[in-house]
C-alpha cells in the first residue's frame, strides 16, 4: 500500500481541542482526528490516515499504553477481559468487593510505576481507579472469585502480562524511530 509523498516523517500526538484542524503531516485542512484518548490524538487528511495511526500506536507504547480494541483479538486477553466482565458481583481490590471493568476507558491498559493496571470503578462506592493486573494473583483477590472465573484464568493473567510487557506497539515504536 502506498500512501503517496510524505511532506513531514512523524508526527507527535497532542491535544486536539487545543490544535487547528489541519493534518499533522501536510498542513492541509479539513483533518480528521485520530485519538489516542480524549483529546490527545493526531489530525490527518485522508492522504496521511495510516500515518497518524501508526503513530498514535508508536507512541503509545513508548508511554506503556494500549486501547482494548487493539488487544481484545489477542485469545488470552480476550478471556481475561470475559472472565472479569462475567462477574455480576465484581472482584475484590484485596480490601472491598464490588469492583467492575470500566471498558470504555481509553487508554485501557496503562503501565503505572511499572506495573500493568486497568481501569475499575465501585458504583456503591462512586470510586473509580486503576487497578495492577498482576494483583490477580494475590489470594486476597482470587480467592472469592476462584469459582466464578475459568480454571484457565491464572494463564489469561499472565497471558495479558507477557503481551502488554512484549509490547502491543513495539512493531510501530521500531519503526518510526528508525524514521
Amino acid at each position: 500500500m502506498t500512501l503517496g509523498p510524505l511532506i513531514k516523517k512523524k508526527a507527535t500526538p497532542r491535544p486536539l481541542n487545543t490544535s487547528a484542524n489541519r493534518c499533522a503531516y501536510c498542513g492541509k485542512g479539513q483533518a480528521d482526528s485520530y485519538q489516542i484518548s480524549t483529546p490527545l490524538g493526531i489530525a490527518a487528511c485522508m492522504k496521511h490516515a495510516e500515518f497518524a495511526k501508526w503513530d498514535c500506536k508508536a507512541y503509545m507504547h513508548k508511554k506503556g499504553q494500549a486501547r482494548l480494541n487493539d488487544c481484545i483479538h489477542y485469545p488470552g486477553i480476550h478471556s481475561f477481559i470475559n472472565a472479569l466482565q462475567v462477574l455480576s458481583n465484581g472482584f475484590s481490590d484485596g480490601e472491598t468487593g464490588g469492583w467492575h471493568l470500566m471498558r470504555e476507558r481509553c487508554p485501557f491498559f496503562l503501565k503505572v510505576d511499572n506495573a500493568w493496571t486497568i481501569p475499575i470503578y465501585n458504583s456503591s462506592l462512586s470510586i473509580t481507579k486503576r487497578f495492577d493486573i498482576q494483583m490477580f494473583n494475590d489470594e486476597s483477590v482470587i480467592g472469592p472469585i476462584l469459582y466464578d472465573v475459568p480454571l484457565e484464568f491464572p494463564h489469561y493473567v499472565i497471558y495479558t502480562l507477557n503481551l502488554l510487557n512484549w509490547g502491543i506497539y513495539s512493531d510501530y515504536a521500531r519503526i518510526t524511530d528508525s524514521l
